[in-house]
């Protein structure tokens, strides 16, 4: 079942754009951006790159011992170049980054997916948004970084049409590493190894429709196994609207065998080892994107916006689902109206969880990037609500910028906060913009 493959694919783009010009860049070597510069440490305080980052990509940073690595893709001519910086967690100094070859076209979906390893290496996940290689397959290069932060080696897995999207979890002793296939939705390599060898790619949803997906593992003290969540989303502009979440406990014989099968939408419980769990549903579109989910001992939490009101495009509100883990009883809170959109109004500017702790006297704590009223200047602001009612309890801007600010991400082990600042954001495959990191 597992096997080494050391084969090197090459990745030929078929962009019509750039077709004619493929020629010329062997010819002259258009290759010299992937030497530039692409982070910088502004007072061991904010960490500036060139970069960025969209959702449905995970982790987007890892850390060990001392270390911070955090990934991201920059535009570059049509293609892009994803890096990966190894920095000293205090944001005091850049120790190396790493820039992958340009294999495919630019694309801000193609942030590679980075996880640290319990021997101190280091393993990353990179792909294209539908990109194919020459024998029409869809690739996703797999790099392992040993300790001293060198390459021990790089290979690349396929599978049937084009990937995208890379995520990793780590659960008794196996790496999960999730992506979805263009036509046949998403599913699942496995390493029992720590990333040297690989499985055969694993449907679990074989549906081909626009669905999201967000592999996380439970994060609960006291068990006596480890439990992966598949979190589950339609995308915004389906008629059909539902967010949902199923569960594999991974105290079983064979976990391959169960991770096969079709995970369904809907009120009916599936017919296999996912226990599965509706969270929102609505018979009509009413703009509903999931943002981010986060658990713990005691909860799980899945925040989402919606965009109702037609006329004012760039209005949206956000809001939280939060149950304890025990329960299946659960609250829906508003966070609030916010105002920004990206591109052709059809992505909002983002949010994230910092904590959703559903007990009595704690507090949900979400972080929000939007656009002020009446203004061009954007905040990246911390929004606290109090666990039993939903009541507001503060609101704090944490940085504010004339650009666009977008899609914060926590980095929760260190207390700091990622986010993009767009010079410009005119679509996936089109944008300027800095990954920036400040500490809380």
């Amino acid at each position: 079942m597992y096997k080494r493959n050391y084969k090197k694919v090459d990745v030929m783009l078929f962009h019509p754009r750039i077709f004619s010009f493929v020629l010329l860049f062997l010819l002259f070597g258009c290759n010299t951006s992937s030497t530039e510069k692409i982070c910088t440490v502004a007072n061991e305080q904010t960490l500036t790159c060139n970069g960025g980052y969209s959702y449905w990509i995970n982790p987007l940073y890892a850390t060990s011992a001392d270390v911070l690595a955090v990934s991201g893709v920059k535009k570059s001519n049509y293609y892009s170049q994803q890096w990966l910086v190894f920095l000293r967690s205090d944001l005091s100094e850049v120790i190396l980054e790493h820039h992958f070859s340009k294999q495919f076209k630019a694309d801000e979906h193609n942030a590679p997916a980075i996880i640290a390893l319990k021997q101190g290496q280091w393993l990353t996940a990179r792909t294209g948004h539908n990109n194919l290689s020459v024998d029409q397959k869809g690739v996703i290069e797999v790099t392992l970084f040993d300790n001293d932060l060198s390459v021990v080696q790089s290979i690349n897995l396929e599978i049937e049409n084009g990937s995208t999207y890379a995520q990793f979890v780590s659960a008794e002793t196996k790496i999960y590493l999730l992506t979805r296939d263009k036509q046949n939705g998403w599913g699942v390599f496995i390493s029992r190894d720590d990333g040297i060898t690989w499985s055969d790619w694993q449907i679990i949803n074989n549906s081909s429709g626009r669905i999201y997906s967000l592999l996380r593992k439970e994060n609960r003290s006291g068990q006596s196994f480890e439990r992966v969540i598949l979190h589950t989303a339609v995308h915004p502009l389906e008629n059909n609207q539902n967010i949902a979440y199923s569960y594999l406990d991974l105290n079983i014989d064979d976990p391959l065998r169960e991770l096969i099968g079709d995970i369904r939408f809907g009120k009916e419980q599936v017919n296999n080892s996912f226990n599965s769990q509706l969270q929102v549903s609505s018979v009509s579109s009413t703009n509903i994107r999931l943002l981010d989910v986060y658990n713990d001992n005691d909860s799980l939490c899945h925040l989402y916006s919606s965009q109702n009101n037609v006329e004012q495009q760039d209005k949206w509100q956000l809001n939280i689902m939060a149950k304890k883990i025990d329960s299946d009883f659960k609250v829906n809170y508003t966070v609030g109206n916010f105002s920004g959109v990206l591109g052709d109004n059809v992505y909002i500017t983002g949010a994230s969880i910092k904590s959703c702790h559903y007990v009595d006297g704690d507090t949900i704590d979400v972080f929000v990037t939007a656009k002020q009223e009446n203004t061009n200047k954007y905040q990246l602001l911390l929004v606290s609500l109090d666990a039993q009612t939903g009541t507001l309890l503060s609101e704090t801007i944490l940085y504010t910028s004339e650009k666009t600010l977008y899609r914060p991400v926590f980095i929760d082990d260190l207390n700091y906060v990622m986010f993009n600042e767009a010079e410009y954001w005119n679509s996936y495959e089109n944008w300027l913009a800095n990954q920036m990191i400040i500490k809380l």
